[in-house]
């Protein structure tokens, strides 16, 4: 983190204990101050069916617009399995262009998968998917096109036939409507079981940055 720039650092979490927590706030410097989330867990409770691959603390993220207080109105949000290695301020200070979310391109999964796409959307067999781990996020766009209900919606009618979580969701209901980060700011573990840059979804320039140089490591697997 830049010199002079403080950091809000929102915690959502379930089922962290006291001496956790207790740690974690004392874990940082001054120029960090904590808050613990407070998330809607009767929403939570009704999404502990849908898939299998990971915690159901995956699925806060679909309710960050009414966990987090409504003056918040941009977010970076970051998944708990990240190495930071540079100023995520770069990403902070990105355009949104109009976008409700930036984020990485999926390094495994490189396009929409068929299971998730809308009929108008199934003769569409080149729609990007990205990586959920690391996301820029207009709150207040966010809040006015009624995203966390969308993604409520999209996660009961998903849950019987999705492995991949929130990411399937957030990738149906924001197909659009979601822009690029370089892959240097989610280097997923992915990256680096692919040969060479063609076999992946990136430009040379940008794979072999990623590579070489990440941001963001993103330890995304069960191992």
């Amino acid at each position: 983190l830049r010199a002079a720039v403080g950091l809000e650092l929102y915690l959502m979490s379930i089922g962290l204990t006291h001496e956790t927590r207790r740690k974690l706030d004392r874990a940082w410097g001054d120029r960090v101050r904590i808050h613990w989330v407070a998330s809607d867990y009767e929403k939570v409770e009704s999404l502990r069916s849908y898939g299998y691959m990971s915690s159901p603390a995956a699925n806060l993220r679909l309710l960050v617009g009414s966990s987090l207080p409504d003056d918040v109105s941009k977010v970076i949000y970051l998944d708990a399995d990240l190495l930071i290695q540079k100023d995520i301020f770069e990403i902070w200070e990105r355009d949104m262009q109009g976008k409700i979310v930036l984020a990485v391109q999926d390094s495994y999964i490189q396009r929409f998968p068929a299971r998730c796409r809308s009929p108008q959307k199934q003769a569409n067999t080149q729609l990007p998917y990205f990586n959920s781990g690391v996301m820029v996020i207009d709150l207040k766009a966010w809040r006015a096109e009624g995203m966390e209900e969308r993604c409520l919606e999209a996660a009961e009618r998903l849950k019987h036939r999705t492995k991949w979580l929130d990411q399937d969701v957030l990738n149906t209901c924001l197909s659009g409507r979601w822009g690029l980060l370089p892959p240097v700011w989610n280097k997923q573990f992915f990256l680096g079981l692919f040969p060479d840059w063609q076999c992946s979804p990136y430009e040379e320039a940008e794979f072999q940055e990623a590579r070489s140089q990440p941001a963001i490591i993103h330890f995304c697997t069960q191992t």
